[in-house]
């Protein structure tokens, strides 16, 4: 792994869909830390008028929901999405590490597919958030209104959970309440602090 990208600590936070990822770089924001955001910067993308004509020479259509629903039953199709979206996402990403937030000194990189497309090599750490499949399944369903065979198609499209617990630096069981959450962040975070000699926020 790299040591540090600019003199600046990088850590990755991935984890499956519903597995609370979001939860913990919503904390780390509010405690003032630096979060980049790739489902952020795929939406903008989405909002692109050239991005949007491509999709729709390619897919037929532009809107998100039905690329979405298209390329977790068509893997050749998702393949396509990916070389399309990965390369614009990780320049972003490059761009506001070392020029946007160029006076921080530790940023946290939040990426749903960070071990799939390979970037944890570019991050110091990674933290892992984790959950029950059932726990997913049920909150997939509660918070957007999917189907099972959809649910089912958009976990088995990530790596499994047991092959990304044996890359990650650090692991957050998110099957509890948020205060338990958020306690195991407060710890990693003081890890990451001493080991990289860092100003706690």
């Amino acid at each position: 792994m790299n040591t540090v990208k600019n003199n600046k600590v990088i850590i990755g936070i991935t984890g499956g869909i519903a597995s609370g990822k979001s939860a913990v770089s919503t904390y780390l924001a509010k405690k003032g830390y630096v979060v980049i955001d790739a489902d952020n910067i795929v939406s903008s993308l989405y909002e692109d008028e050239s991005f949007k004509n491509e999709l729709e020479g390619l897919f037929g259509t532009s809107k998100k929901v039905d690329i979405r629903n298209k390329v977790f039953y068509d893997e050749h199709a998702r393949s396509i999405l990916e070389k399309i979206i990965h390369p614009y996402v990780y320049k972003e990403i490059d761009y506001q590490i070392n020029e946007k937030y160029i006076f921080d000194k530790i940023i946290f990189l939040d990426i749903p597919l960070l071990f799939e497309t390979k970037y944890e090599s570019n991050c110091d750490e990674v933290i892992l958030v984790y959950t029950s499949a059932d726990k997913q399944i049920d909150r997939i369903k509660k918070r957007n209104n999917l189907n099972e065979e959809t649910i089912k198609n958009i976990i088995s499209s990530q790596d499994s959970t047991s092959s990304k617990l044996l890359k990650a630096s650090f692991k957050v069981r998110n099957s509890y309440s948020y205060s338990n959450l958020y306690k195991n962040v407060d710890k990693i975070l003081d890890t990451i602090i001493k080991k990289y000699h860092l100003v706690k926020n």
